[in-house]
């Protein structure tokens, strides 16, 4: 082996769905980070890193032809597979190994493999980085395939799943610090300031010197009855010790960074863990992060936390303005009612509020798309949120959602229960074939299909009044966004 040379490309997305959400184009990629991390530290092989969310995509290829690396990872989403395609045929001309990984390959892994030969492997963990350190073992001849955790490929014309565990440990408010501090460093210093003049641009008055991502924290607590449209693979709650997450911060700060975006899947799930974080919390640092929120667990009490810790902005997904709607979407327990007090607590705190709203769910009208409408502009008109984002559903294929899709029966006892009407009882029953099979269901494409069926405003209605939720927001200041929606400004 004389090229032990790794790529790890996060792949940009594709031409259709080059529009991002705020956050999401301000804070630089950590996975394809934390892994390059995992592999200089555990392994003597050499990798660099490329962002495709920057660094055009000719530019990466071009780089791939020139140093021939031994293997090409690539990180994809369904808003990026035709990018990451792309990236993964010239990796194959030039002799490379390829391996996908992250959401959608964890999804739709087995697929991928049967219909592209392209891709020699899928990576299926929710934490890739000793997964990965334990292919590279793999090619060295150190272990046998079988010992590589979440690995998939081929045998013959069977694809082969390696269901073994990502860590070791118990103590899940602990197993997270086996995750080396991530050098950060590694994404060059030319597209860390792309990231910033992005920030910069919609927040000019934060004094902002770096940004950066880290995910010391993973899961939810509703693990058990997720959102309808939650594709997340494993929701199970795991962290990091206060030490190693503190560590964390001060080595970002060591760089510039002083806004940091926790990827964490719902942070206000463990207010125990935040009181940990803040009893150890060092006198000269602060989190100064934006966090995903749920309105249902805040509290007072957390408000102060995040407070107190440095939150300074939450990601709070309100879903809709109707309380069927909400229900139908999130679950029993939560409310319009409830969501509203939570924005006023974390508001009146200082908290900044981007709010995210989902459009099209089971059986959505008129009536309540009115509502949702109605509250989206209360909250901007009271000045309760600083951005919002508006968007017809994604059915994920292993979400309730996706279940719905691929399984007509489950869906009509589910709309029979619920008190709504499947639109188009035709199509439903198309769905199985449509996209079982499929290796990356297009997101435009889906969620048309979805509305179609499940939703009484068609597709081109949702985006017409995720369109309007926008058009309002630009006209009060507030900053907006859409997370992978095709539709002219």
């Amino acid at each position: 082996m004389d090229n032990k040379l790794v790529y790890l490309i996060n792949a940009g997305n594709d031409e259709k769905y080059r529009r991002g959400v705020v956050h999401g184009t301000s804070f630089p990629p950590l996975g394809v980070v934390s892994l390059a991390t995992a592999v200089k530290e555990y392994t003597s092989w050499k990798v660099k890193v490329f962002d495709g969310l920057v660094t055009e995509e000719k530019e990466i290829t071009e780089s791939i032809i020139k140093d021939k690396p031994y293997v090409v990872g690539v990180s994809v989403l369904s808003t990026s597979y035709q990018s990451a395609l792309r990236i993964a045929k010239i990796g194959k001309e030039n002799g490379a190994i390829i391996i996908f990984g992250n959401d959608q390959a964890a999804i739709t892994g087995k697929n991928m493999l049967r219909k592209r030969k392209e891709i020699d492997y899928i990576c299926t963990a929710d934490i890739g980085e000793f997964c990965f350190v334990k292919f590279l073992q793999y090619l060295e001849g150190k272990i046998s395939i079988e010992e590589v955790p979440k690995l998939m490929y081929r045998v013959y014309d069977y694809i082969r799943h390696n269901d073994l565990a990502e860590l070791e440990g118990e103590n899940r408010f602990k197993i997270l610090d086996q995750i080396p501090i991530p050098d950060r460093l590694l994404i060059p210093e030319e597209i860390r300031k792309k990231y910033l003049e992005s920030y910069i641009s919609s927040y000019p008055d934060e004094g902002v010197t770096g940004t950066g991502t880290m995910n010391r924290f993973r899961g939810c607590s509703y693990l058990k009855n997720p959102c309808c449209y939650c594709g997340i693979i494993d929701l199970e709650i795991r962290a990091s010790s206060p030490e190693i997450f503190w560590e964390d911060i001060r080595a970002a700060r060591e760089i510039g960074i002083n806004r940091i975006f926790e990827a964490g899947d719902s942070v206000s799930s463990v207010p125990k863990y935040l009181k940990e974080l803040l009893d150890s919390k060092p006198n000269n640092l602060s989190w100064n992060s934006f966090v995903y929120t749920s309105a249902r667990e805040t509290t007072v009490e957390l408000v102060r936390l995040y407070k107190e810790l440095g939150v300074f902005r939450a990601n709070m997904g309100l879903d809709s303005g109707d309380n069927i709607m909400l229900r139908r979407l999130k679950g029993k327990k939560d409310s319009v009612e409830q969501n509203a007090r939570a924005v006023k607590l974390l508001s009146n705190s200082g908290i900044k509020i981007y709010s995210s709203f989902v459009l099209g769910g089971p059986g959505e009208n008129e009536e309540s798309i009115k509502n949702t409408i109605e509250f989206t502009r209360w909250l901007i008109n009271n000045k309760l949120v600083d951005g919002t984002e508006a968007q017809p559903l994604f059915p994920q294929l292993n979400a309730e959602a996706g279940r719905m899709l691929l399984n007509p029966e489950y869906a009509i006892k589910k709309s029979n229960q619920e008190g709504w009407k499947i639109r188009n009882f035709s199509l439903l029953y198309e769905m199985p074939e449509k996209w079982s099979n499929h290796e990356n269901p297009d997101p435009e494409e889906i969620s048309r299909d979805w509305a179609t069926i499940f939703s009484e405003i068609s597709y081109e209605g949702l985006l017409e009044i995720a369109a309007s939720i926008r058009k309002y927001s630009r006209e009060k200041g507030v900053l907006t966004g859409s997370s992978w929606i095709v539709m002219e400004d």
